[in-house]
């Protein structure tokens, strides 16, 4: 199952596009010309919701956004086939490392990491949809302008997207994208504020292997990473329901069993009814043979009279 989460988005990476800036040129500069494609802030924190048309997947997600230092951590919880999970990823893409990090049983996998980093943002050959306000704009703070863009239509028909960022910051505001194993996919940001508020965070905790400690495994990136914990726990409930069948199978195959018995029983006694009958019958009919008897003698003497 190929899962392509609207986490992606956040890397650049489901567009397929290189968002990169050309050498010598500041990719944070304000843009030439309206409605030019935007690169966002390069230090972001913020929260993102990601629900899909099929209803399989939701979760929240909280984010710290580095691209000086091309570094990202990403900590999910939501439910997947309808079932919670927890994820905590950070990304070191100067180091080419991804860290797997569970604070609650303080584990931690290193784990090579492939790919470069995207700068978040619009693409550059995306079409300008239109602007409008979010919100109200009967009076000042009642809502916020924003821009939409969306798929070039020189891209492949099979990757639909629209990416709606402010007018003002180019700050992220929602993602539409459609995939075949979720449908429609969106995204969206909030709580976004400039600047990383938890610096640590962006550093492996204590007990995480150093830096200069071997990576474990083959190479991977957010979405593969995602894809092995999603066809872990996919397997893992198809082993749970597997033994649940068992388990229902083993009861069914008892009752059976005490069903058989009790029809062995049933019959036993069906039979010791048949044998009580039968010597009820021949009960009846020496009581008859007497009864008969009787009478002949009853009436012999009345004949000798």
């Amino acid at each position: 199952m190929k899962v392509v989460l609207l986490l992606a988005s956040l890397l650049g990476a489901s567009l397929g596009a290189s968002l990169g800036p050309s050498p010598g040129a500041n990719p944070w500069a304000s843009p030439g010309g309206k409605h030019s494609p935007c690169k966002s802030p390069p230090l972001l924190t913020g929260g993102l919701t990601l629900a899909t048309q099929n209803e399989k997947l939701w979760f929240y997600a909280g984010y710290e956004y580095d691209a000086f230092g091309e570094r990202i951590r990403i900590r999910e919880d939501g439910t997947f086939n309808k079932t919670s999970f927890t994820r905590d990823f950070l990304l070191l893409y100067k180091e080419a490392v991804l860290y797997e990090i569970d604070s609650v049983k303080y584990t931690c996998i290193k784990r090579p990491l492939k790919g470069h980093f995207q700068l978040l943002g619009i693409p550059d050959d995306a079409n300008f949809v239109g602007q409008y306000v979010i919100g109200a704009s009967s009076g000042p703070g009642q809502g916020v302008l924003v821009n939409t863009w969306g798929q070039h239509e020189n891209r492949k028909k099979n990757d639909p997207y629209m990416m709606t960022v402010t007018e003002f910051g180019c700050f992220p505001v929602s993602t539409l994208t459609h995939t075949k194993d979720f449908g429609w996919m969106v995204t969206s940001f909030i709580n976004t504020v400039e600047g990383i508020l938890y610096p640590d965070g962006l550093n492996p905790p204590p007990y995480c292997p150093g830096l200069d400690a071997e990576p474990q495994g083959p190479p991977v990136d957010i979405i593969t990473a995602e894809e092995e914990e999603f066809v872990s726990e996919e397997g893992e409930e198809q082993v749970k329901e597997g033994e649940e069948q068992a388990e229902e199978g083993e009861e069914q195959a008892e009752e059976g069993e005490e069903q058989a018995e009790e029809g062995e029983e049933q019959a036993e006694e069906g039979e010791k009814e048949a044998e009580e009958g039968e010597e009820e019958a021949k009960e009846g009919e020496e009581q008859a043979e007497e009864g008969e008897k009787g009478e002949q003698d009853n009436a012999f003497p009345l004949q000798m009279n």
